[in-house]
């Protein structure tokens, strides 16, 4: 168990420092939900002004940011444990034939010296751990490609979101009374929609129709049908 333990610490070089990088940017996310939950009470009754887009802006530009660090950190993870393996991999057949040998040397030996013995178990120690971190390895590069995917794709939902969003903040400084109101509009859009039917298809047309009309999204016709085959 004491030489698994061992193997591990060393089966990727600097993944105590991803580890830590990591952590720190996963907290500073919980954080900024946290404080995301906070401005959307604070502005509830007027989320569509320009104090409350502002806030907003702010908000997904930071989260955006330290996603994008969590996307970097994940890649140098992964190139890490990328090249470990290889590494680990390519010492294989040495250890393995070093273990043969010791092996050989051991078993050929009229007397069995406590050197012969170490020698091999020396051998076989080497060969098991090298094993082990090609495992632990293995599935760290499966943990760090699933992480990562995930960190990408909230990376991509950040980018429309604050984009969107910029927009809506735009307008609200162009308007007389610093609201955007095209925000309530397809608010009230999705809502009519709700309520004059309960066919999922006739709710999702009007919702596709609001999306393409405020420039946030492409498909249209993706989502309606994804909805009516719900």
């Amino acid at each position: 168990m004491a030489d698994k333990k061992i193997s591990l610490k060393i089966a990727i070089d600097g993944e105590a420092e991803f580890k830590q990088q990591l952590q720190s940017i996963n907290s500073q996310l919980k954080t900024l939900g946290t404080e995301s939950k906070k401005l959307d009470a604070i502005y509830a009754d007027n989320a569509n002004s320009y104090e409350a887009l502002s806030a907003k802006v702010n908000m997904l530009g930071e989260r955006y940011e330290l996603v994008g660090e969590k996307v970097a950190t994940l890649k140098s993870a992964l190139s890490a444990a990328d090249a470990a393996l290889e590494k680990h991999k390519s010492e294989t057949d040495e250890l393995y034939a070093a273990q043969m040998r010791a092996q050989d040397a051991y078993d050929s030996a009229a007397v069995k010296t406590d050197e012969l013995k170490k020698a091999l178990d020396s051998a076989n120690t080497a060969y098991a751990r090298n094993q082990e971190n090609i495992q632990y390895v293995e599935r760290r590069i499966q943990t760090y490609t699933q992480q990562l995917n995930s960190a990408e794709a909230e990376q991509a939902n950040l980018s429309r979101e604050l984009g969107k969003t910029r927009t809506y903040l735009d307008e609200a400084a162009d308007s007389a009374d610093k609201t955007a109101t095209s925000i309530d509009r397809y608010g009230r859009e999705i809502k009519d929609a709700g309520e004059d039917t309960k066919e999922f298809g006739k709710a999702a047309e009007v919702l596709a129709q609001a999306i393409v009309a405020s420039g946030a999204v492409q498909g249209a016709e993706k989502l309606r049908d994804t909805i009516v085959d719900t």
